[in-house]
């Protein structure tokens, strides 16, 4: 009606304040009316089928029970009672705060022995009755009267546990406790010693009452800063290779129901560490004295700093040998009892020609002409375990450098280990000489300063070219090689001359050239000589007509003489070095200079393609007495050439 409100609570707790209208509410299929101007809190507890009403304020009328006939029972303000399912109203208990109580709410404990004595305490009243339960709605409670004690104990087994004090009719706050199961952690591997650098597998039995474990591995026993740490749901983990020593690994178990528990204890580890990789001196070939066996070719300045320096500018390639036999050597290293040699005709050592164990720090073997090896070694322990290689290492043979080796006897013939007669290139004959060995083309860009200056001016002028193109035939003869190379730079000048910098800024003039030379047929001191001829056109001054600057070319040439080296920088890598004299003996600029250009490139061979990367440098200076004009000039050029292979038989090494 329009005086009343209808209400329904089914679960929870509710405050209704009327006003003005009556409430009319259903709690525990019993009918409440509440009237204006009254107050009341309802507790409605399903699972224990029951509901607390507290009257606050006014008055409540409620169902005796649950008959129909039954008249309803008017609770005043203050009044606080109880309804049962099926029962009749009964005065509802208080409750009261528990103080002094032990153990703290949802403390755990861990039963060692299958069962744990827990210990309860609290301030305690000779009306205090102890109950306990393994459901918090106490539905199975068992129950303990007080004897004027403060403390309880009680020995259970795992589960979680609910206790209260009931006092009278009060009833204090539900406190709980776990129990939980004890759990063993036995390791069943690694067994035994593992080694460095190679996977390790952990394992320990499983643990039932467990779903998830955390494995930790430390260098330090206390395990303040593990290396490795890993959440894992199985019994097992496997760990990448680690370094040779001690380290300590321990696990521990952890559960939904029962929480984690403690970590094992601290299982020790060691690890066997690998033989360190031996330090290389180097390869050499041997050289036959009269009257000895093969040995070293050394030198009495050897030890000297010019001469090791000497070695590394000249490779040892070029050294006269005459018998084809190499020696590798290699420093010794601590705990090796030998030694494991490894030669490959690839980076990735899947091409083995030659493996052998030898005893001591170098060993001696004949290699096959006009090829490129790699090299590595590694020390074997007591145990016959082996140790990390060493760096690979680079050997590439001359192509006639040997003479050919002594006969050798062999049972099984394996070409891909020794050439018994390795034959020479046939030598060019007539015209057949001017076939190229290979041909290049390269494309860079250059930036040059240069210095133009006489008795009547000096010009100071640099800058980046739009492109330069070499062009290069190259012809092996062979301890010897014809280089044909022609160059065009299209340059681009930028006068810092002040004087003309009104005029115009900048300038752009091709320059162009070339040489024939013809390296490696003389040698001074094992260094192969250099001889040929150059022609060039360039820019000679500068000149002003009109306001305007113009350049005034000049075509010349002259000779060439001077020296080559090229050391080799690992696989795929050198460093090629001209040094020349240039000097023209006739003409406008009779005069003469110095050339030096120096190559560092890396190269890869795509046979019968190749390709560089090069960064060029060259520094140079030419004079002309008669006329006082010299000209200073540095450039450097980052270049990719490609080149095309001709010759069968390639000289790899130059």
């Amino acid at each position: 009606g329009d005086d009343e409100l209808r209400l329904e609570v089914n679960q929870g707790r509710v405050r209704v304040k009327s006003q003005k209208k009556r409430v009319r509410m259903r709690v525990q299929k019993r009918e409440v009316s509440i009237r204006p101007q009254s107050e009341v809190v309802v507790s409605q507890r399903p699972l224990r089928q029951q509901a607390d009403f507290d009257v606050k304020k006014g008055e409540v009328q409620v169902q005796s029970s649950l008959a129909s006939e039954d008249q309803p029972v008017t609770l005043s303000a203050g009044q606080n009672v109880r309804a049962s399912e099926d029962k009749a109203l009964t005065k509802a208990p208080t409750s009261f705060v528990l103080k002094g109580f032990s153990p703290a709410d949802g403390t755990r404990f861990v039963a060692e022995q299958g069962e744990k004595d827990v210990s309860l305490s609290w301030q305690s009243d000779p009306r205090d009755r102890l109950e306990w339960d393994l459901s918090p709605e106490f539905s199975h409670r068992r129950e303990i009267a007080s004897t004027g004690s403060s403390a309880q104990s009680l020995r259970l087994s795992p589960g979680r546990y609910y206790w209260r004090i009931q006092r009278d009719t009060a009833t204090s706050q539900v406190l709980s406790f776990l129990v939980a199961p004890s759990v063993r952690y036995q390791p069943t591997a690694p067994r035994n010693k593992p080694k460095e650098n190679r996977p390790i597998l952990f394992q320990w039995e499983t643990i039932e009452s467990a779903d998830s474990y955390q494995f930790e591995l430390s260098s330090r026993q206390d395990f303040e800063k593990p290396e490795i740490t890993h959440e894992l749901k199985t019994s097992e983990v496997e760990v990448p290779g680690l370094a040779g020593g001690t380290y300590y690994w321990r696990i521990s178990a952890s559960s939904k129901k029962w929480g984690t528990w403690k970590p094992s204890q601290a299982f020790p580890l060691s690890v066997k560490s690998r033989l360190k990789a031996p330090k290389i001196k180097g390869a050499k070939i041997l050289k036959k004295k009269k009257g000895s066996s093969l040995t070293p070719t050394w030198s009495k300045f050897l030890a000297s700093l010019g001469q090791r320096l000497w070695d590394f500018l000249v490779p040892s390639a070029m050294a006269e040998s005459k018998t084809g036999f190499w020696r590798f050597e290699w420093l010794p290293i601590e705990g090796a009892k030998g030694y494991e040699l490894e030669i490959s005709l690839d980076a990735s050592f899947k091409k083995i020609v030659k493996r052998e164990k030898v005893q001591n720090t170098s060993y001696s073997t004949q290699l096959p002409l006009r090829r490129e090896y790699f090299w590595r070694v590694a020390g074997i322990d007591g145990d016959g375990e082996k140790g990390f290689f060493s760096k690979a290492q680079v050997v590439r043979t001359p192509e006639s450098y040997f003479a050919k080796p002594p006969p050798k006897k062999i049972d099984k013939p394996a070409p891909t280990v020794v050439e018994s007669k390795p034959k020479s290139p046939p030598r060019a004959s007539g015209a057949g000489w001017l076939v190229p060995s290979w041909v290049r083309l390269g494309v860079g860009g250059r930036y040059v300063s240069e210095t133009l200056k006489n008795a009547d001016y000096q010009v100071s002028q640099s800058g980046l070219p739009i492109a330069e193109f070499v062009f290069g035939l190259h012809r092996s003869l062979r301890e010897s090689e014809l280089e044909l190379e022609a160059v065009y730079q299209n340059l681009t000048y930028v006068s810092e001359n002040p004087s003309f910098s009104d005029f115009q800024p900048s300038l752009t003039e091709p320059a162009y050239g070339g040489h024939l030379v013809w390296k490696g047929a003389l040698r001074l001191g094992g260094v192969p000589l250099t001889f040929g001829f150059f022609g060039r056109h360039r820019i000679d001054s500068l000149r002003v007509e009109n306001e305007q600057i113009a350049f005034r070319g000049l075509t010349f040439g002259g000779l060439i003489a001077g020296v080559s080296w090229s050391p080799l920088l690992g696989q795929g890598g050198y460093w090629h070095n001209d040094l020349w004299i240039e000097a023209a003996p006739a003409g406008k600029v009779q005069g003469f200079g110095a050339y030096w250009r120096s190559r560092i490139g890396l190269w890869k061979s795509l046979k019968p393609l190749t390709t560089e990367l090069q960064l060029v440098v060259n520094p140079g200076f030419y004079k002309v007495p008669s006329t006082g004009e010299q000209m200073t000039t540095i450039s450097v050029m980052v270049s990719l050439v490609v080149g095309a292979l001709f010759d069968s038989q390639p000289n790899w090494n130059r």
